[in-house]
Parts: structure tokens; sequence; C-alpha cells
């Protein structure tokens, strides 16, 4: 079973959309944009990130390097290049599927990103990721720094505060590209990290961007294959400011997230809607929560602690700590359905610990019966209990999404084989 990349977990339900364990092929796409400048377009079923590579004589430097499920044919797609391994890396953030191939080239590469970077690695919910010390960066900086590499000056430069805190931009100056990374998502809305993000900063954040950049500049986005221009920053700008302050004035009003959702505030801006990465419901819900973030502060998440009660015993230990912090520490820490996703998807999931990860799952659904991830989560307990030949449980949760989502083209396909096979026991 090949699951989703990890990276999607955190904007989804940190942020983003519901997923679930289903097949997907990954591919990486080399597009240049003008030459020795290729956006490197990884795609994993739909829900592409991109990359760039700098290629000349002084060899190959990557920024970013994708999540860690393309690792095979991301090393495949570099080594394409014929240059050798890559020199040099930037990270534009500290997210899962912009360092999640740092490992591959952390021993021969000097990595470069934001101060924060190199201590999220190894903190927080980025303990589930488990980075060996050569993915790390081995240089940080504040404010910005520059590398002179083929023939051009590179500058990284940090703006913080709106999708992360450790975010960055890296323009190179001769070509007059500039790889925006998760502050720009070309024609849609971004996504906003459901801990260090805040998506009502935006609209500030693209100001300081756009003082700091010419006006006759290539922006390639983090996500999508759309590469923009300053006039279409300048127009992503206004429309993240117009449907900020549309949220906003609901929020004052006391209205709730599903209520502003229920009345289409952003109607106007469907078009501006990704199914696989940030509709106007998540960007209502992003944008209210950043308030919530203002007049109560960030909330921690609960993956440090349950992946130290995992590693000292089995989702039993991990499911009494989740209580124990609920109880104790009701306003320290976030208690989402993200967070236990989190854990059982990104962590025990990859670890091949499935039988811990069918009871954090099942725990989902006792603590959050509510959850319009429901659907998802019976959708994972589906393929989890199938695989470990429970067929009846696994019709039985795929009936659920089926309830949750009629015709859901997966657990339809699902039960038609899991009907065949069991005929045929």
């Amino acid at each position: 079973m090949k699951y989703l990349p990890s990276c999607l977990l955190f904007t989804y339900f940190l942020g983003i959309a519901p997923l679930s364990a289903q097949q997907f092929e990954y591919s990486i796409d080399d597009r240049e944009i003008v030459p020795g400048i290729h956006m490197l377009i990884c795609d994993a079923g739909g829900y592409i990130v991109t990359a760039v590579a700098s290629t000349g004589p002084d060899g190959l430097l990557l920024v970013d390097t994708g999540f860690k499920q393309l690792a095979p044919i991301f090393r495949e797609r570099v080594e394409s290049f014929g240059l050798g391994p890559p020199k040099v890396i930037f990270n534009t953030h500290t997210h899962v599927d912009h360092t999640g191939c740092n490992h591959l080239y952390g021993e021969e590469a000097i990595i470069i990103a934001h101060d924060t970077v190199r201590t999220r690695m190894r903190s927080g919910r980025y303990v589930l990721e488990e980075y060996p010390d050569e993915a790390l960066p081995d240089i940080t900086f504040t404010d910005s720094l520059t590398v002179h590499f083929n023939g051009d000056e590179i500058r990284i430069l940090a703006i913080p505060g709106s999708h992360d805190d450790s975010d960055a931009i890296v323009h190179f100056r001769k070509t007059g590209v500039v790889f925006m990374s998760d502050l720009y998502y070309g024609k849609s809305f971004p996504t906003v990290d459901g801990e260090y993000g805040n998506a009502a900063t935006y609209p500030q954040t693209l100001d300081r961007a756009m003082e700091l950049l010419p006006e006759h500049v290539q922006l390639i986005p983090g996500h999508g294959t759309y590469v923009g221009t300053m006039a279409d920053l300048r127009e992503y700008r206004d429309v993240l400011n117009r449907t900020i302050h549309i949220v906003q004035k609901g929020y004052k009003k006391g209205k709730s997230v599903e209520e502003l959702q229920q009345a289409q505030v952003l109607r106007d801006w469907e078009q501006w809607g990704d199914e696989q990465a940030a509709t106007t419901d998540y960007w209502i819900m992003a944008v209210s929560r950043s308030f919530d973030q203002q007049k109560f502060g960030a909330k921690k998440s609960l993956a440090q602690p349950l992946y130290y009660a995992l590693q000292e015993g089995d989702a039993r230990s991990a499911i009494a700590r989740y209580y124990e912090l609920k109880q104790s520490s009701p306003d320290e820490y976030n208690f989402t359905v993200g967070g236990l996703y989190n854990v059982a998807f990104n962590y025990l999931l990859t670890k091949e610990r499935n039988e811990d990860a069918i009871e954090l799952f099942l725990l989902i659904i006792e603590e959050f019966p509510d959850t319009q991830y429901l659907w998802a989560i019976h959708d994972t307990l589906g393929e989890l209990y199938r695989k470990l030949g429970h067929h009846e449980r696994a019709i039985a949760h795929y009936e659920q999404v089926l309830e949750l989502k009629p015709g859901n083209p997966n657990a339809t396909a699902m039960l038609q084989e899991l009907s065949a096979e069991t005929s045929g026991e």
C-alpha cells in the first residue's frame, strides 16, 4: 500500500483537507523556466509540490527537496542533470514536503535555511519525521543570505509570519526568477500552518516581498504549476486582503466558522478554491483561526508527547497520555482531529505499526464523531483492516464511507473487490 505523502497531513489536518489511504503514482516533471533554472513539479496523485534546480559550471543547487516518499525518483531526477549530487540546498521552510529528501544529499551538500528550521526539525510535531543529522541545515540565517553560484547572485530572504514562521523566498537575481515557495500559490488560496502560521498576515508578508523584488521577475509557486508575474502577485495579495476582511467582518459579529461556511461568504471567489489544497471553506477556517490565535494564543501539537509515549509503549500508552493531557492541560494543547491523525498516519503507518494506528483512528471516531473528515478515517480503517485480513471489518468501514460520501469511487471499488474476495473464501 502506498500512502499519500505526510506533508498533506500537515496541511490538511493542521489546516487543509481530508485524506485517505489510496494508491497514487509519483512523478516529477522538469520545466526549464530560463536556461539553467529548472522548476521541478513533484506530483503525488494531484497534490503538487515544487522545487527548483540551478544547473551550470559550478554544479547543481537545489531549492527544497520535496517529500520523502519521492526519494527514489527525486534521486533519479537529480542524477539526470549529470552534475553529481547538489553542492548547495536551500530550504524555504520547515514543512516536510519541502525538506523530505534532504537526507539524500545532506552529507555532500551544504544545507541553508532560516534559523527556525533547524530547531523546529527536532521538536513539536516534526519529531514524527525522525530527521537524521545529515538532513538538518548546516548554515542558518535571520534576515537574508547571498550565495554566488553558477554565475548568479542568489539571495534567500526571510519573510516569516503567514504560511509559517520560517518562510523564505529565493531570488535568482541575474536570471530574474524567484521561488516564492508557499507564500504564493498562483491562482488559488494558500495553506497555513495550523500551529506556526497566520492567515490574516498574508497581505503584509506579500507587501514585504514586493518591496524586496524588482518588477520584472518570474514567480515560481511552492505548489501548482502557474508561473506568475508581479502583476499576478498584486492581484493575489488583493484577493487575500478582500477575503480576509469579509471573514473578519463575520468573525467580529460572533459568527462561527460553520456559519460563515454555510453562508458561503466567499462565493464570489470560488475560482480561487482548490480541492487539492485550499478550498474557500478551508480559507474561511484558516482566517477565523488566525483571529482566535491573536486573541487566545497558539496551542501546542499533541505529536511530541504522543510520540514519546509510543516510543515507550503501544497505542494504549499513547491514548492514556492523550486523556491525561486532556484533563491536566486542556488549554495548552490542540486537541483536534489533526493532532491524532498526524500521529497515526504520518508516524505509525510509516513504521507499519498498523494495529497501533487502528487504535488511534478508532479514538478519533470516538472523540470527534462530527468531524467533516470522518469519511477519510473510515476509508483508512477499511484499507488497514483489509491489509490485516479482517474483511468484515474492512467492509463495515467502507460502507461507512459510502454513507458519508455517496458514490466515493475508492470505497465503491474496494467493496467490489472485498465482495469478490470473500465470495471466493
